[in-house]
């Protein structure tokens, strides 16, 4: 059929003969399957989208709460009077890790600058504990104490801390609640990510 005819063809087309067409089963089956396959992708990419959203969510919940743990876990040892390098060590790599992870799922950066801070001013807390058991303060001491009150008081303004007990009298009390007020932060991040939307590639 010639471009001529199929115009004089479509010309001849009545509202009734488009309606019979379009009435035909096979028409109707045709128009169904193409509407149920482009229903059925959109779901399919709609769930494996909110799927992809709970794992990438689970799977740096779990990273975050064991790596909190294994900061503390590494203090624990250091007010034990003992060094335990490879918790240290591993605790390091891990936060950086997170970090990374979480700079790509949410990248506007708020949390994985949130995170980079909370790490390396809860690690701060290595280094006071060895000189609390030495009971020999210093300059680098007190400055590093400095730091994390600076952190904890902008951070948690509602806690109370005795920071010249600390510095001065090397009180072990008052670095527990200092301790006990790091640690329990990891839980916020812990919300942040579980709330947040993450970016899936």
């Amino acid at each position: 059929m010639m471009i001529g005819d199929v115009s004089l063809f479509l010309e001849n087309i009545t509202i009734e003969d488009l309606s019979s067409f379009l009435e035909h089963p096979f028409v109707l089956l045709i128009a169904g399957a193409l509407i149920s396959s482009i229903a059925v992708t959109a779901l399919t990419q709609k769930w494996q989208d909110r799927k992809s959203q709970f794992d990438v969510k689970v799977s740096l919940v779990n990273e975050i709460s064991e790596t909190s743990t294994l900061i503390i876990a590494a203090l624990m040892s250091k007010i034990d009077g003992t060094v335990d390098r490879e918790k240290e060590e591993k605790a390091i790599i891990e936060s950086k890790k997170i970090e990374a992870n979480l700079y790509s799922y949410f990248p506007d950066g708020v949390l994985s600058d949130e995170w980079r801070e909370y790490t390396v001013d809860f690690m701060k807390l290595w280094y006071i504990a060895t000189y609390l058991n030495t009971k020999q303060a210093n300059k680098d001491f007190k400055d590093t104490i400095e730091q994390v009150k600076k952190y904890v008081t902008k951070t948690f303004p509602d806690k109370n801390v005795e920071w010249g007990k600390i510095i001065n009298d090397f009180d072990q009390d008052q670095f527990l609640t200092v301790r006990t007020i790091m640690f329990n932060h990891y839980q916020h991040f812990v919300k942040k990510v579980t709330k947040s939307k993450a970016v899936i590639f």
